[in-house]
């Protein structure tokens, strides 16, 4: 929704609902989704992008760090009137606690991203997370020390990949038992047959 929205104009905000809403099953969002626009339209970020003076929206990445592809799709990427860098999550969480916490880990991984292609530094780039519900949003403070970490998870994960090539990914992960429960389902199944054979 956001993405498509009209930064200059509202005339356009009932027909864009119409069209995420179309079929009976969609009409419950029908007000939720309007207000999700009259709370954009009120909020700082709106103001600051139409001042702004590039906007990417919804863009997706592919960035090479060694071996290594990291892939995603920030929401928004901007540079202000001042020329600054912005990096911007929607988020429509319930539950703000610690929200930045929460996703600083995604947050960092963006930056590593925009920092390979656009060859600024991590203190040039202004981090934060929309929170879709109220129009606030909250800074994710991150520093160099983040680019290193997410550099350095990447590396983990690709040596882990490579040992899971000849043997279970439980003995791979041995130095973080966890990856096994955050490890997706089939993934997860397939490495837990390896281990009973």
């Amino acid at each position: 929704l956001l993405q498509s929205l009209d930064l200059h104009d509202s005339a356009s905000d009932a027909a864009l609902v119409a069209s995420v809403c179309a079929g009976p099953r969609a009409q419950g969002a029908v007000r939720p989704l309007q207000e999700l626009i009259q709370t954009f339209r009120a909020s700082h970020l709106n103001q600051a992008l139409r001042a702004a003076k590039r906007i990417r929206r919804e863009t997706a990445f592919v960035v090479r760090h060694r071996q290594a592809l990291l892939r995603g799709q920030s929401d928004l990427l901007y540079e202000d009137a001042r020329g600054r860098l912005r990096l911007v999550d929607y988020k429509t969480d319930l539950d703000t606690t610690r929200i930045a916490d929460r996703y600083k880990a995604q947050m960092a991984a963006y930056v590593f991203a925009v920092c390979k292609l656009s060859g600024r530094r991590p203190d040039e780039i202004a981090v934060s997370l929309y929170i879709a519900r109220t129009g606030a949003l909250l800074p994710v403070p991150l520093d160099q020390g983040d680019n290193v970490w997410v550099a350095s998870l990447i590396d983990k994960l690709c040596q882990a990949l490579q040992c899971a090539r000849r043997r279970p990914y439980s003995e791979c992960f041995q130095a973080r038992p966890a990856a096994c429960t955050d490890c997706y389902d089939g993934t997860r199944l397939l490495c837990e047959s390896f281990t009973q054979t």
